[in-house]
């Protein structure tokens, strides 16, 4: 499993809105976030739920999509976030 994972659903207009910042993040730096489609596939939808249950003991209001979650740094990004927001998410080392 990839340590950045990016939770959508199909036809989220939020996730979608956050799509061409990743496909930028992704060039501009060659970091790879792991899409995981959670209305498509349950497994995943289970995989976000747990890290979702984690972070709303500080973060209540995280729950929704895009969902963005860094297995190396336990950071986390909820909702649409702007372009260096995302970057200096992904690229934070602790």
């Amino acid at each position: 499993m990839n340590n950045l994972l990016f939770f959508i659903g199909t036809d989220c207009p939020h996730c979608d809105a956050m799509r061409p910042l990743v496909a930028k993040l992704e060039f501009e730096t060659g970091i790879h976030l792991d899409e995981r489609d959670v209305w498509k596939n349950e497994a995943d939808y289970r995989i976000m739920e747990n890290y979702q249950n984690a972070v709303q003991v500080h973060d209540p209001e995280c729950d929704g999509l895009p969902f963005f979650y860094n297995n190396e740094t336990k950071k986390y990004l909820c909702g649409e976030v702007g372009y260096k927001t995302l970057k200096d998410w992904a690229t934070a080392t602790k």
